[in-house]
């Protein structure tokens, strides 16, 4: 398949206030000192998918796809001195897979690995124009590249017990990034940073457990989810940097007339792991917050 885009933009930009109109005897919204843009972008994205199935347990899979995201200009800032647009993002990704059940059916492997090449990839951060005046700016990576590896497993142990798990491998890397990421109208080589969010391992297993019991069903659920170390600011200062956490919770619920009534205890973060993201506007300001403390609660539910 494949897909033809065509985009044309137009935005206008300046200082937001308001002006008296004495013929009017009321203030009116004006837009002070505004800057006019326009821009219009096209590309065509092919794709392109094959699968095999070489019997009725098993299907490998592959595909190639292009992406496009057309450029544009950004408008959250007191001015507009800063040129306020951005180029279009391009991607190239190809996957490879297996959907396999084993078991008779009681067990299901779903393995995927990907690489993508993305070129002008559009990057959001924040600036300080002066003491005054913060942006948010678009800026293009000139290239970055990420290989993954997801792997998924569902298993039927037996009637009432359930286990799930996930695991997600992703190596996430610029090959080019020269861009100003202060504010300083000054471009540096921004290549050897670290992509935002995107942790190199992540994990996570939960079982199930449903028992009849009296009237009703008793759930129980216990599940733990891991992540790696995370960059937060785009600029990699530590003050955004997290490292890995992880989060074990269990909910035992019992649902009785057909679940229309529930009754459940759960404990959340029984680790108590505690983890503090920032948010920066360097030198003008930081703001952080905190992940939900270790948590039990109960709670009754009826359904109309």
């Amino acid at each position: 398949g494949g897909r033809y885009t065509e985009e044309e933009k137009d935005f206008i930009g300046g200082n937001g206030g308001v002006f008296w109109d004495p013929a009017a005897g009321d203030t009116i919204p004006a837009l002070f000192e505004p800057v006019s843009y326009s821009g219009k972008w096209n590309e065509f994205t092919p794709s392109f998918s094959v699968r095999f199935q070489p019997n009725d347990d098993m299907m490998v899979w592959a595909s190639y796809t292009e992406g496009f995201k057309s450029g544009g200009f950004f408008g959250r800032q007191a001015n507009f001195d800063l040129d306020s647009s951005f180029e279009p993002e391009y991607v190239e990704n190809y996957e490879l897979g297996l959907k396999s059940t084993w078991m008779g059916g009681r067990l299901t492997f779903n393995p995927t690995i990907f690489y993508s090449d993305y070129v002008d990839k559009q990057e959001s951060i924040l600036i300080p124009v002066d003491l005054s005046n913060v942006a948010t700016v678009v800026r293009n990576a000139s290239t970055q590249e990420i290989f993954g590896l997801e792997l998924e497993l569902q298993w039927q142990i037996t009637r009432a017990l359930n286990l799930r798990a996930n695991y997600g491998y992703i190596d996430a890397s610029y090959g080019e990034y020269f861009a100003d990421l202060n504010g300083d109208q000054v471009v540096t080589d921004n290549s050897g940073l670290e992509p935002r969010n995107t942790p190199e391992n992540t994990f996570g297993l939960a079982a199930t457990h449903i028992a009849n019991v009296g009237a009703g069903n008793l759930t129980s659920i216990l599940a733990y989810r891991y992540r790696d170390a995370v960059e937060g600011q785009a600029d990699n200062n530590p003050l955004g940097s997290k490292g890995d956490i992880d989060d074990l919770s269990v909910t035992f619920s019992y649902g009785w007339s057909e679940n229309r009534y529930r009754v459940s205890v759960y404990g959340k973060n029984l680790t108590d792991e505690r983890e503090l993201s920032r948010a920066l506007i360097s030198p003008l300001a930081t703001r952080g917050w905190w992940n939900e403390p270790r948590t039990i609660g109960a709670e009754f539910s009826v359904a109309f």
